[in-house]
């Protein structure tokens, strides 16, 4: 059906944390609470100041500006913090073999051979430099652009993958 032969880079696993940063429904939300929280906590306080001690309006000042810087320099720092915990980990380097065929797919590194069935993932995510099929535990598959051939063959793959998810899910429901 589809197969794949490419090797990983430190920054396709970069790309992948930032991916799942923005577009993983549970880092999603934390990420949004992260950002939200210390803006309104800063924003409560500088509209106290008024009432603790009069004339505290440079108080209320610094705390409006440090709401905004935190919200100004958000990403860039979660971006920092994403690159600062990939560089402690270890990735699987070398030829990645993805053999997607009816049934299941097969991915085969020179350290492992998995396979999987197609009921195994959760969702397709199609992100900026790769796709990534993901599980429902924290373990995605990621196939870099450079993968395929042209965006038409993308575009196949995306369709079949999802077609095989949705008939993984049916099956699972009949059972």
């Amino acid at each position: 059906m589809f197969q794949f032969n490419f090797s990983l880079s430190w920054e396709d696993y970069y790309a992948f944390g930032k991916h799942c940063s923005r577009h993983d429904p549970a880092t999603k939300q934390a990420r949004l609470r992260s950002r939200i929280a210390y803006p309104i906590l800063c924003l409560v306080i500088a509209a106290l100041c008024p009432f603790v001690s009069p004339g505290s309006a440079i108080m209320s000042a610094a705390f409006i500006a440090l709401a905004l810087l935190w919200l100004l320099t958000y990403d860039a720092r979660a971006d920092r913090r994403i690159k600062k915990s990939m560089q402690k980990q270890t990735f699987d380097e070398g030829p990645i073999t993805y053999c997607f065929e009816e049934k299941a797919f097969t991915r085969t590194s020179k350290s492992q051979t998995l396979t999987n069935t197609y009921a195994d993932i959760a969702r397709v995510d199609v992100g900026e430099q790769a796709v990534y099929l993901c599980e429902s535990s924290p373990r995605s598959f990621m196939l870099p652009n450079r993968a395929f051939a042209d965006e038409e063959e993308k575009g196949r793959f995306v369709s079949f993958v999802r077609g095989k998810i949705n008939e993984g899910k049916e099956e699972r429901e009949e059972a």
